[in-house]
């Protein structure tokens, strides 16, 4: 999940008031662990999770404990606040997170003799690669090369969102300002990892876009 600057955007809306795209995003893909109105929950997976600016941080291992992560966790990420921290490392996050999944299925494989069914990174961004040292295209290759796939989301507005400034007077207000998503880059990764691009604009098309990730990503399986 990307935590930069411009995730401060207020093109989203919970229950008809207007917040940032990371507190919607926070939102739904709570719901989307845990379970919520269209969404049925992942109670099956194990799931982390991997947070974005300027560099890519790991901020939970991959757990069966979804309270503790959507609680504990997910809740508690924020915006990042200092220019030093900001910019948006697509590639470097993706990397990280197919280390996680790769260290995963080798650990699995030792323990019991079989092997993870599927591996999906969902990657939401709201911008364009401007930091890290690797490239979305070299991370994306990583990704595929493991088995892995990579479901890519471009949330918000393309072109002008409200961004809370302060003006003259100290005062926090609303102010459009520029705000640009590399609609290509997300497609190509999609591609290259046998996943898919979607678009969000909304808190609406945020929620049916998980809905369709939670609807392709079931696999039946047989318990004794």
């Amino acid at each position: 999940i990307d935590r930069s600057s411009s995730m401060n955007a207020h093109d989203f809306t919970i229950d008809g008031k207007a917040v940032d795209r990371l507190t919607a995003v926070r939102k739904v893909a709570g719901d989307f662990i845990n379970g919520m109105g269209s969404l049925n929950g992942r109670s099956g997976d194990l799931i982390g999770l991997v947070t974005f600016a300027g560099y890519a941080d790991s901020n939970c291992p991959m757990t069966f404990d979804h309270e503790f992560l959507v609680t504990d966790v997910l809740d508690s990420i924020r915006i990042v606040n200092e220019n030093s921290e900001d910019g948006t490392a697509i590639g470097d996050a993706i990397a990280l997170a197919v280390v996680r999944l790769s260290s995963l299925d080798e650990r699995v494989k030792s323990e019991s003799g079989n092997a993870i069914q599927s591996k999906v990174i969902i990657l939401l961004t709201d911008g364009e690669n401007t930091a890290g040292d690797i490239t979305p295209r070299t991370a994306a290759d990583m990704a595929a090369a493991m088995g892995i796939t990579v479901y890519t989301i471009g949330a918000g507005t393309n072109g002008w969102a409200p961004m809370p400034v302060q003006n003259l007077f100290g005062q926090t207000v609303m102010r459009n300002q520029r705000v640009q998503i590399d609609e290509k880059t997300l497609q190509e990764i999609a591609d290259i990892t046998d996943g898919k691009y979607f678009r969000a604009t909304d808190t609406k098309s945020l929620e049916e876009i998980y809905a369709k990730i939670d609807e392709m990503e079931r696999t039946e399986i047989t318990q004794r």
